[in-house]
């Protein structure tokens, strides 16, 4: 009885494993013609994840402190990891930055070969971020660089793990990436603590390259947007506009125009702008963001669009929880903060 059984239970296992071996042909068959299939049923259960607008409303009225636990314990497992002792704003900064790279990194890991090189490019504006706070960090002479860095494509991590770095060193760190010739071109002004035109050519070549590697529509359309919130800031801080490629053409964006006719111009270019309060301006853009990334999200899901829905998304949620803590760290306002959230 028990031989039985036992023969029973390897044939029902062989013909399990002769179900499975069958099934693969035909995984590998959908994998080509859907390969976004399984990305998207991912993304989409990482998309509950993300901080509700009722948990936000909950959160203007708790403190600092409790809301940075009640990440911890309910969406960012680890995050204490990179937190201050004394959960400065700083530090907490570094942390939703490193969480949302590392977001990024799994996105990328889950994704098809078709995205693969647009998601690369999109991770390396962390990088980029890093150069210029590493070379301003040599040239200022801050010597607790903790606080800037988060993973990196470029930097390893015994570069990282200095405690002092010089121009040189950095220099030779990014030889052989497409960095390297950018830091040359600059580096006497570098030396001489003149960033600008080094900043602006990190810029230039990382939207250049994501409208390059933009190959469906909605990255196409987001990597637009992404290009007219970048040149709405510098116009809003009194700077040129330089990033050409937007729906907003830099001819129009005029150096020193008012923010009267900077709205103008987003309104004719169907921006829904709200209010011509200078802090109001990009917090709208980003709401017109948050819309597109929903609605990416509810279209096809067996293409690229539920990807780029995600990324706006899972951005945007991190931008909102870093203004909503670094204004609660400075004690403003709950209508304040309200105010200025997407």
């Amino acid at each position: 009885m028990v031989d039985e059984l036992v023969l029973i239970g390897v044939l029902l296992a062989g013909l399990f494993v002769l179900f499975i071996a069958a099934l693969i042909p035909v995984f590998k068959t959908l994998v080509g013609i859907y390969p976004y299939a399984y990305t998207n049923a991912r993304l989409r259960a990482m998309r509950s994840k993300l901080v509700k607008i009722e948990e936000f409303d909950e959160y203007f009225n708790r403190p600092y402190n409790d809301i940075i636990y009640s990440l911890e314990k309910k969406t960012f497992k680890g995050l204490g990891k990179y937190l201050a002792a004394d959960f400065s704003y700083a530090s907490v900064d570094t942390a939703l930055r490193t969480e949302l790279v590392k977001t990024l990194i799994k996105v990328k890991r889950i994704s098809p070969e078709q995205s693969q090189k647009f998601l690369s490019v999109f991770l390396s504006r962390y990088d980029i971020s890093l150069i210029k706070s590493v070379v301003r960090s040599i040239n200022l002479k801050l010597y607790n660089k903790q606080d800037i860095y988060h993973l990196s494509e470029v930097f390893s991590r015994e570069f990282l793990a200095k405690r002092q770095i010089t121009l040189e060193e950095l220099e030779n760190e990014l030889k052989g990436s497409i960095y390297y010739d950018i830091l040359k071109k600059h580096y006497e002004e570098i030396q001489k603590n003149h960033f600008k035109a080094f900043e602006e050519d990190l810029d230039l070549l990382l939207f250049k390259r994501l409208l390059y590697y933009a190959k469906s529509r909605e990255a196409r359309e987001y990597v637009k947007m992404l290009i007219d919130s970048h040149n709405v800031g510098l116009i809003l801080k009194h700077q040129e506009a330089i990033i050409p490629g937007g729906y907003l053409h830099i001819e129009e964006l005029q150096k020193g125009m008012s923010v009267e006719e900077l709205v103008k111009k987003l309104q004719e270019e169907g921006y829904k702008i709200d209010s011509k309060k200078k802090e109001c301006v990009e917090r709208d853009l980003y709401r017109r963001l948050l819309a597109d990334g929903k609605a990416f999200m509810a279209r096809n899901p067996l293409s690229e669009a539920s990807l780029i829905g995600y990324i706006i998304l899972k951005t945007n949620n991190t931008r909102n929880l870093n203004i909503l803590l670094k204004m609660k760290y400075h004690n403003f306002s709950t209508e304040k903060i309200k105010e200025v959230l997407a």
